[in-house]
């Protein structure tokens, strides 16, 4: 695994990298990953060939708003947006953006709502009208003691489960997990 620091990229920038990301991804479908799996193979390597066709993952839907968002969250600007609320209605949303998520298909604004003086969670496409930026640039901060405890998605806290898996198998399952050895042949 990559990890890359975002500090210094334009919005522009973390849009290609998502792009660049999801590319890399589907690739691992490609006639080319087959034929470097039978190389690994034939060198007497293990692969688990199965998890190729696992790890697809589709396009990532991209709205209108997100270059805006991510600038200015970079650049700590308020803005105001109209939201569609959970019966449809639009309405106006003034926020000082903390945060831009992905989850099961949807991107998400976190930050704190400055009329109801809450965090709150927006999903990007019940948005019904371009960002409009309110403030001057640093005119907040971030409360980061108040995002160490708030409830992102409304969701439950996922379960745990333990399994026991072939060394150098089911990769599908270790992506998001922790591997402990059993024995030679043998990991948790």
């Amino acid at each position: 695994k990559y990890k890359v620091q975002v500090d210094g990229l334009t919005p522009e920038d973390l849009i290609l990298l998502n792009y660049a990301a999801s590319s890399w991804r589907s690739a691992s479908l490609a006639s080319e990953s087959h034929s470097a799996i039978r190389k690994l193979k034939s060198l007497g390597i293990d692969t688990d060939v199965e998890a190729l066709s696992a790890t697809y993952i589709p396009k990532i839907y991209e709205p209108e708003q997100l270059a805006d968002i991510i600038e200015s969250i970079t650049v700590r600007q308020k803005i105001a947006f109209e939201y569609r609320n959970i019966n449809g209605v639009p309405e106006l949303r003034s926020v000082a953006p903390y945060q831009l998520s992905y989850k099961n298909g949807f991107w998400y604004l976190l930050g704190l709502d400055l009329d109801k003086n809450e965090l709150r969670t927006f999903r990007v496409d019940r948005f019904d009208s371009a960002i409009n930026v309110t403030s001057k640039v640093n005119s907040y901060e971030i409360d980061t003691e108040s995002l160490k405890t708030f409830d992102y998605y409304g969701l439950e806290k996922p379960e745990v489960a333990v399994i026991a898996l072939r060394k150098g198998r089911g990769q599908h399952f270790r992506n998001n997990s922790q591997a402990v050895e059993i024995d030679e042949e043998w990991e948790k």
